[in-house]
């Protein structure tokens, strides 16, 4: 029975549309010798992870890959995704393509680490025009410490050329904080803390409300295993989000396994992403009510979009979603090798009642 001023679940049915506030991110990627093959494995889905996760469709998601410039016909950055629209599932799928062009750097290509051009890089994309007023994100993503000894634009000086480079970074953090620019880092293997602390510290700084975790910070985690769940964690933070518990299992070659995860009853929008690393595995999608629901269109007042459903990350995007337990059915033909594979919900909304007034009549006395 319902009762007056009970919240149900079934008020996701009849929610208002959200207005959830569009961001523009860059992503910036180390590219550098320092790296391994898995490490630019990981950092390609974490860069997926959020170019399929995010929850506007007015948002817009650039990556940039960096190392350096040590020499004629190099480049210090390499703008992979060129700033790119979510709006529809072939947007984002465009964006999880060219991610797969992020690549560890050889010697004559320049691969050494220069954040100095990579802040300059994200900046100047920031800069473009804006006729909605979008929040601004950068994620820096780094194994390794400022390096631009061999890059001969900081001076005649190897020796001086780090401390020129850090100055450039130091005025363009002056210029990310006048823009209202946040820098999120995150760091593994040899990254220097206290420098990612600086560019966190020295963009624009603005909490969602009271919320504490929601203020630009640095992180460093121990390997690039860990690269995933952080950055999607810091996405969550830096556009006010919600992120649920991340759940993870091994999916064998020819078997299937489900994962649960929750959306809860606050959320308006939410993504459902699915990390597979093989793209052969496939996943199906069931609401709380054990419903098959669609990757395209709507289903119970609920609007779906997939994507990425042919790579390694794939995301359900779901308007107004049923809130509650659903269940992601992975599937992995004969044939592919044991998979690490997770899911995780990133959402936002506000609360949504279901009031129903109960008899007005006076109640029988207790006897």
């Amino acid at each position: 029975m319902t009762t007056a001023g009970a919240f149900s679940p079934t008020a996701a049915h009849a929610a208002p549309p959200s207005d959830v506030k569009p961001v523009r991110v860059v992503i910036l990627v180390d590219e550098s010798g320092s790296l391994k093959d898995q490490d630019v494995t990981r950092e390609r889905a974490a860069a997926q992870l959020i170019a399929l996760s995010e929850l506007s469709p007015q948002s817009q998601v650039a990556v940039v890959g960096f190392g350096s410039s040590n020499g004629p016909g190099q480049s210090a950055v390499d703008i992979v995704c060129p700033l790119t629209g979510v709006q529809t599932a072939q947007d984002r799928e465009s964006l999880g393509r060219c991610v797969e062009k992020l690549r560890l750097r050889a010697a004559e290509e320049g691969n050494d680490t220069d954040h100095a051009a990579a802040l300059e890089q994200a900046l100047a994309i920031m800069d473009q025009p804006d006729d909605q007023q979008r929040a601004k994100i950068v994620f820096l993503l780094t194994d390794g410490v400022l390096d631009v000894r061999n890059s001969p634009q900081y001076g005649a000086d190897a020796q001086a050329r780090n401390a020129n480079a850090q100055a450039q970074i130091t005025r363009s953090l002056d210029d990310a904080k006048r823009g209202r620019v946040q820098i999120w880092p995150l760091g593994f293997g040899a990254a220097d803390k206290s420098a990612l602390d600086d560019f966190a510290a020295g963009g624009w700084v603005q909490p969602c409300g009271d919320q504490r975790t929601t203020t630009p910070r640095a992180r460093v985690v121990a390997t690039s295993a860990d690269v995933e769940r952080s950055l999607l964690e810091a996405f969550a933070y830096a556009r006010c989000a919600g992120i649920e518990e991340s759940v993870t299992d091994s999916l064998d070659a020819g078997a299937t396994i489900d994962l649960h995860v929750n959306i809860p009853i606050i959320a308006t929008d939410g993504s459902i992403v699915v990390v597979k690393r093989d793209k052969r595995i496939q996943a199906t999608y069931f609401d709380p009510e054990g419903t098959q629901v669609p990757k395209q269109g709507e289903l119970k007042e609920s609007t779906f979009q997939a994507a990425g459903e042919a790579g390694p990350v794939e995301s359900l995007r779901i308007r107004n979603p049923l809130p509650g337990q659903w269940r992601i059915q992975l599937k992995s033909p004969p044939g592919v090798s044991r998979q690490e594979v997770s899911a995780t919900v990133v959402w936002q909304g506000a609360l949504r009642a279901s009031i129903s007034l109960s008899n007005p009549g006076r109640a029988p006395a207790s006897r």
